[in-house]
């Protein structure tokens, strides 16, 4: 008799990978996967600690499938991910309806977890290498694919806990990665998103230096009609060669996706940053200067421990003096077990949530007008969606980042299906998004 799983994914696109591969050892192992946790014989959950409100939703999505085990026909529980590595045999003794955790590197043992004939606990160790293997199930058809190049982070800022989650930096193999990559595009995949928690350092740890720009150069060499973009890559770590490569680029978008955090050099100290206001300045003219048609997305954390107003403005008066094509901004969140967690001068929620609202404000207007800068363009476009009752295509041009940018509403052509590229002029811009006509 087949026996089925169910996952659910919280969190960020990294975990949306490794649920994947958890797929992919239980589909080698022999069960099949439902979409439906009502039929399922084992409960999976893949959950995320980020920020407080992350960990408190997985805690929530624990107990939903517990009670889904009480009622249905599951047999075992198994909590997976960031949640399971922070806090390990705590959750246990929490949640006597979880019956066994694996952590963020361990993957492989799922099925040993879910075989076993008690109560499964095996947290991975942080200094372990990176798994190789690749065995990911792909459960649609999408065709953005995100491929994660390196686990963990060195970094350690002040407020993040993924070091103690993630452990340091572990990078893969470019040739690892490449076949991924050729293994994903043949399957139908138009754009390939590298991901990790700080892109800029891959390969450092194998190789003594960073090897994103051969990396990126390897990935760019192969055939076919695909994009590639790049996630989170910290500023002082995007160097010339990286930027020649982009420059050069056949597949490669020139879109940056820089995490900054704050503008005030005080507030990036206390944060533990590397960066300054002049060298982010300085950075930013440097992209601009190299590939004037470049996208800059970036984050900010807004209502920091100690962030005074005069700090808080000077980040405002840099949004707008430094013009981002993209922005998005966070309250600070304390959490447990970091430096700033433990200081006294912690901002009121409600004033976060303003400083929030000014700088969304602010950076709305920015947009808007850098937006403008494409009309009457002729633009690639990759269709994701077709509105058949509003009688409109939705897709992105590569200047759009999928869930975090904006889109571009196309008039609807009876020629287009989903999936598909197609050229379009853009006859509006508003805010964040684009309107376009097929040409």
């Amino acid at each position: 008799m087949n026996e089925y799983f169910y996952i659910e994914t919280l969190g960020c696109s990294k975990n949306e990978v490794d649920s994947q591969q958890i797929s992919g050892y239980l589909t080698r192992a022999g069960y099949q996967q439902t979409m439906d946790p009502a039929q399922a014989d084992y409960l999976i959950i893949n959950t995320c600690t980020f920020i407080l409100d992350a960990k408190e939703d997985s805690i929530a999505a624990i107990l939903e499938l517990a009670d889904l085990k009480v009622q249905g026909q599951a047999k075992r529980l198994i909590v997976a991910g960031c949640l399971s590595q922070r806090y390990g045999q705590e959750l246990l003794n929490e949640l006597p309806e979880v019956d066994g955790l694996i952590g963020t590197g361990n993957l492989q043992k799922i099925v040993e977890a879910i075989e076993a004939t008690g109560t499964f606990l095996d947290i991975e160790d942080l200094n372990s290498p990176y798994c190789e293997e690749v065995l990911r199930v792909l459960p649609d058809k999408r065709t953005t694919r995100y491929v994660k190049i390196a686990e963990g982070c060195n970094k350690n800022c002040s407020y993040c806990i993924i070091p103690s989650i993630r452990g340091n930096l572990r990078s893969r193999s470019i040739e690892s990665i490449e076949t991924e990559v050729k293994t994903l595009i043949a399957e139908g995949a138009k754009e390939i998103i590298l991901i990790a928690q700080d892109t800029t350092r891959f390969g450092s740890d194998w190789a003594g230096t960073p090897q994103l720009d051969r990396l990126l150069q390897t990935l760019d060499n192969i055939e076919g009609d695909f994009w590639i973009r790049v996630f989170y890559m910290y500023p002082e770590g995007l160097d010339d060669k990286t930027l020649t490569v982009f420059q050069h680029a056949r597949h490669l978008l020139p879109y940056f996706d820089l995490p900054l955090q704050h503008a005030n050099d005080k507030v990036l100290r206390e944060m533990n940053r590397a960066s300054t206001q002049t060298g982010i300045e300085t950075l930013v003219a440097k992209i601009r200067a190299m590939i004037p048609e470049a996208i800059i997305r970036t984050t900010f954390i807004v209502g920091f421990p100690g962030e005074t107003k005069a700090e808080f403005q000077e980040l405002v008066d840099f949004v707008q003096r430094i013009p981002f094509d993209k922005v998005g901004v966070f309250p600070y969140s304390a959490e447990e077990g970091t430096p700033a967690a433990d200081r006294s001068d912690q901002i009121p929620e409600a004033l976060k949530m303003k400083r929030k609202e000014i700088l969304m404000q602010t950076q709305m207007k920015v947009s808007s007008q850098g937006l403008t800068r494409w009309g009457g363009r002729e633009m690639k476009a990759l269709i994701e969606e077709i509105d058949t009752e509003e009688e409109i295509m939705i897709g992105r041009t590569w200047i759009d980042a999928p869930e975090i940018d904006g889109i571009v509403a196309i008039s609807i052509d009876p020629r287009v299906s989903v999936g598909d590229w197609v050229m379009i002029r853009i006859t509006d811009t508003t805010e964040y998004d684009l309107r376009g006509e097929v040409l």
